[in-house]
């Protein structure tokens, strides 16, 4: 988003404002929405095993207590 920047020159009772844009190296890279969704799927993948995890430890401690 470009931002406002007012310059010390002035024009007769008028201010001067330039608008700065970010250079084309502030501009995110194209890739980037791509490597968000691959991290978000990893992020997923790893929430459903660790609940798979739980779950299988749940099932463990409740058969391992009826048994004793």
């Amino acid at each position: 988003m470009p931002t406002r920047k007012q310059s010390p020159r002035k024009s007769g009772s008028e201010e001067v404002v330039e608008v700065v844009r970010p250079s084309d190296s502030a501009v995110e890279p194209q890739h980037q929405p791509a490597l968000s969704r691959f991290i978000e799927a990893v992020r997923k993948a790893v929430n459903a095993a660790l609940d798979l995890a739980d779950a299988a430890a749940d099932a463990v401690t409740k058969a391992v207590r009826k048994g004793a």
